[in-house]
């Protein structure tokens, strides 16, 4: 699974099929290579994300809780706003 910020990654489906995916409700740093334009801890936010992906739990849930992400809700996609404050 490639990861390329803390709140967005790649899925592969059977076949050549792919998908980004962008978690709502939440932001994360953005970069995952250690360039100047990425975003202080954005290396190790990816990361974080990337380990958190196989483990069943709510990732944009946990990522707040921890303190790798910030609440970030635009309209329509509030489902879990008051959950994740």
């Amino acid at each position: 699974m490639q990861v390329s910020h803390g709140d967005t990654f790649m899925v592969a489906f059977a076949g050549t099929s792919s998908a980004r995916v962008r978690l709502i409700g939440v932001g994360a740093p953005e970069g995952v290579h250690p360039t100047p334009s990425a975003e202080p801890f954005g290396v190790a936010a990816a990361a974080f994300t990337k380990g958190l992906l196989p483990d069943g739990r709510m990732v944009n849930e946990v990522l707040l809780a921890a303190g790798d992400a910030q609440l970030y809700t635009l309209p329509p996609n509030v489902r879990h706003v008051e959950r994740f404050r």
